[in-house]
């Protein structure tokens, strides 16, 4: 049940995915999904752990005010496998697999 009240949720698809929730810039609950999953460094998108937060407060997704991500695709690949990358995506094919792999 949404309150006046401004709640954040910060979520983190890359290596050992987790979220934490923030009620008025504090935080109130955070969990990684390889607790929820049972599988180890779990990488990709933490559908369990919002699930999960937002019980915890009693909230809807629509009650959330803010979301930040801290995604797999912000941060900066190795420099070695930057050529790699590039490589990958500049065909259309390339353009393509990546949007497949991207956070929904």
């Amino acid at each position: 049940m949404k309150n006046n009240k401004i709640y954040t949720l910060g979520i983190h698809d890359g290596h050992d995915a987790s979220v934490c929730l923030l009620e008025d810039g504090k935080a109130i609950y955070a969990i990684e999904e390889e607790r929820l999953t049972n599988k180890k460094n779990y990488f990709g998108f933490p559908r369990n752990s919002i699930s999960k937060a937002l019980a915890f407060a009693g909230l809807k997704a629509n009650d959330i005010d803010h979301v930040a991500f801290a995604s797999k695709h912000t941060a900066r690949p190795p420099i070695d496998g930057v050529a790699n990358r590039y490589r990958s995506e500049a065909g259309i094919k390339g353009k393509l697999q990546n949007i497949f792999f991207k956070t929904p």
